[in-house]
């Protein structure tokens, strides 16, 4: 009796054994990745590291005048956007230069991993948002010819697909016409030749053109901060937070809009806004990517 419990057991074991070994076989050969669950704690002001020290993946590096009045971060240009289990972050890259990246981030910002999907031959991102639970979508450009598709993940940035419709109602800068904005609702003019750091949110659309951050207001562009504009972010609400500087703070100075009112305005020391950077609401607080840092504002 026992020398057959025995027999058993012993092939019970192979069996979980041979399930186990397949089961890695498998997620070497699609890529499969474990990720933690998050814990989001938004509270702040609170540094929290990033780039090689906490993921062994490239931080890209600084543009010295992204800050300033007259130039624009390009390939540079930094994405943040905030999802309920994740936080995402990217560079803009450019066609037939620099490749873009996306980073997805579990622990706040802790470590980041790279999931841009170079396998569709991704070439230079447009936008970066989140929709939900470990979802994200950008609008890029892809393959040789830089054709502009809306790309969306489901599975936390492992797999991405074209979604036209999406493409439809996003917002971003004519691939052809730098001083056009793309709308659900059609083309519009931008304020400059150059825009960048479109936001679109809750029918809001706001922009950075030669330093100056504008809102859409009816069917003209009203101006919230004149100069050295350095990133801005649309909340869910219609609220806008607008990263720049001032003589007055030794850092980074944020302010806030409700109905094109300023709500607030403060300074955050030991940031860069000079250096690429971008910006992003997670319900009431706010985070910043100047640099190697992800600050958390509260």
């Amino acid at each position: 009796m026992f020398a057959g419990i025995g027999v058993t057991v012993l092939a019970v074991a192979v069996i979980l054994l041979a399930v186990y070994a397949l089961q890695q076989t498998g997620a070497e050969a699609t890529g499969a990745r474990a990720t933690p669950k998050p814990t989001f704690s938004f509270g702040g002001p609170a540094p929290l590291p990033t780039g090689d020290a906490a993921t062994g993946t490239p931080t890209p590096s600084p543009t010295a005048d992204a800050g300033s009045d007259a130039t624009t971060p390009g390939a540079d240009e930094r994405f943040l956007a905030v999802g309920e289990d994740a936080l995402w972050r990217g560079t803009a890259g450019a066609c037939g230069g620099d490749a873009p990246t996306i980073e997805v981030s579990y622990d706040t910002g802790a470590t980041w991993t790279d999931v841009t999907p170079t396998y569709r031959g991704i070439a230079q991102l447009r936008t970066l948002s989140t929709f939900g639970g470990p979802n994200a979508e950008t609008v890029a450009d892809v393959g040789e010819d830089c054709e502009t598709q809306a790309l969306r993940t489901f599975t936390a940035g492992e797999f991405w697909a074209p979604y036209p419709d999406e493409l439809a109602s996003s917002t971003y800068v004519d691939p052809a016409d730098d001083a056009t904005i793309i709308t659900p609702d059609g083309a519009i003019e931008a304020p400059c030749a150059e825009p960048w750091d479109i936001r679109a949110r809750g029918g809001v659309v706001a922009l950075i053109c030669d330093g100056s951050a504008y809102v859409r207001d009816a069917d003209e562009w009203a101006p919230l901060v004149e100069t050295g504009a350095a990133g801005l972010s649309v909340s869910a609400d219609g609220a806008i937070a607008i990263a720049h500087t001032v003589s007055s703070c030794d850092g980074v100075a944020i302010s806030r809009y409700e109905d094109g009112a300023t709500d607030e305005t403060e300074c955050v020391g030991d940031v860069d806004p000079r250096v690429s950077g971008a910006i992003a609401f997670a319900g009431d607080a706010l985070l910043l990517w100047f640099g190697d840092a992800v600050v958390t504002l509260g």
